[in-house]
């Protein structure tokens, strides 16, 4: 349970280090429909991130009072 935790806050370090990367100051600086459409994007993603980590935590949890 510990190192399930421990390599979930390990993605979650690495995809913020890797968003921190992108250059999103050159998108920012477009018109106002491409602003609302970059965060439509981006918000679409961290929801999917949430999602899926909630989902394959309890998946793993589940599995694990299964096979118990």
């Amino acid at each position: 349970m510990k190192k399930t935790i421990i390599t979930f806050v390990k993605l979650s370090l690495l995809i913020a280090m890797l968003s921190s990367l992108f250059p999103w100051h050159k998108l920012l600086n477009q018109d106002f429909e491409s602003k609302l459409r970059i965060y439509y994007i981006t918000y679409n993603l961290m929801f999917l991130t949430i999602i899926t980590s909630i989902t394959w935590f309890l998946s793993l949890k589940f599995k694990k009072d299964y096979i118990k």
